[in-house]
């Protein structure tokens, strides 16, 4: 049991929670850190001095482990301040995320490059039950495999226990970070262990192997995320499962930069001003079709696209022929314009048959 002590704001009769907390971070925070937050907030507006993580877990139904993970997670955001002892939490102190800020300068970061590792799950092992109950029985496995339960809502089974084992074991990925990818995706509305696997080589293949490298590769998905829902009209509200789906295929299958992906944003806009994913991403399919990587790859496209409606244009030359049949004027057709068409009668398919 570890005994923290609460470092109070103003005591008050009454909970108050802020509205930047509902607005900012109720909703894309796990429920059970969100529990825990408002748990603190009232016991810091009553006369308690300190609490035990085991009276928390006993009030909410949870374990020790997860109140601590809570308080890690709403330090790493920033609105509580936690003093250690070695690696005990000995004291919280609130904070306010609108009134945090630092005189230090930002520094860019120098890290040399580290060439990306491919790893083939061809050499994935197979672990049989005694394998698998010599790892469960180890403690820092049996909090593992409890949280990833919580989170993915289901009683693991074996195939599940030797993929979740394989993170630490095979792709060498530390506990902490392996917990932080299985909160980073079921946040996302992802609780298939077959993504997660895939989400997991690729934080292999790149060298995320510290519980540091995995928030500031999070937290850079999430701006993304954030950057092209604001580019297409959805900035006010989470995405649903499809359009992260989408979203994900275009930055992680695609790997598309995120400056291709908001060109072919700003396109979208332009044909649809109400915004439409399935009109973006069928511009970045034919893009990833055409082997688009930068975007000199879209405007040499373009240029050629360009080309050939000129070409089109001035081969439609009149047929002239005694012939009535055949001796008409001949029309001009723009193609821009067919071609328009042809992606405003897409829209009102996807529009009228939903995303499949």
């Amino acid at each position: 049991m570890n005994t923290i002590k609460i470092n109070p704001t103003l005591n008050k009769n009454y909970i108050l929670v802020p509205n930047w907390f509902v607005d900012s971070y109720m909703a894309s925070s796990n429920g059970d850190f969100v529990k825990v937050y408002l748990l603190l907030l009232r016991y810091d507006a009553s006369d308690y001095k300190e609490f035990s993580t085991t009276d928390f877990a006993d009030q909410l139904n949870l374990t020790d482990s997860d109140i601590i993970r809570a308080l890690k997670y709403w330090s790493s955001k920033e609105l509580l301040s936690l003093e250690e002892t070695g690696i005990q939490i000995t004291a919280i102190s609130f904070l306010d995320p609108h009134l945090v800020v630092t005189d230090e300068p930002v520094i860019e970061s120098t890290t040399p490059q580290v060439d990306t590792i491919h790893l083939d799950l061809s050499t994935k092992p197979q672990y049989n039950m005694e394998e698998l109950s010599s790892f469960v029985a180890a403690t820092a496995y049996k909090d593992l495999i409890y949280v990833t339960g919580r989170y993915l809502g289901k009683i693991l089974n074996q195939q599940d226990l030797g993929t979740l084992v394989s993170f630490h074991d095979w792709l060498g990925l530390p506990i902490d970070v392996i917990e932080w990818l299985i909160e980073y995706c079921a946040s996302n509305d992802h609780r298939n262990m077959r993504y997660i696997e895939k989400v997991a080589l690729e934080w292999a293949d790149n060298n995320i192997n510290s519980l540091e490298k995995a928030k500031v590769h999070t937290e850079t998905y999430n701006k993304k995320y954030y950057a092209i829902k604001k580019a297409l009209g959805f900035a006010n509200r989470n995405p649903v499962h499809f359009e992260i789906k989408m979203m994900d295929k275009w930055l992680e299958e695609y790997k598309f930069d995120l400056e291709i992906v908001l060109e072919a944003c700003n396109r979208t806009m332009k044909q649809a001003p109400n915004g439409s994913f399935n009109y973006t991403d069928k511009i970045l399919t034919q893009w990833h079709k055409k082997k688009v990587h930068t975007m000199q790859d879209i405007v040499l496209l373009d240029e050629q696209h360009n080309t050939k409606n000129a070409q089109s244009k001035s081969s439609l030359t009149p047929i002239t022929s005694n012939n009535k049949f055949i001796n008409f004027e001949q029309r001009d057709y723009d193609f821009d314009k067919i071609e328009k068409k042809a992606m405003e009668m897409v829209l009102k398919e996807n529009a009228e048959g939903g995303y499949k």
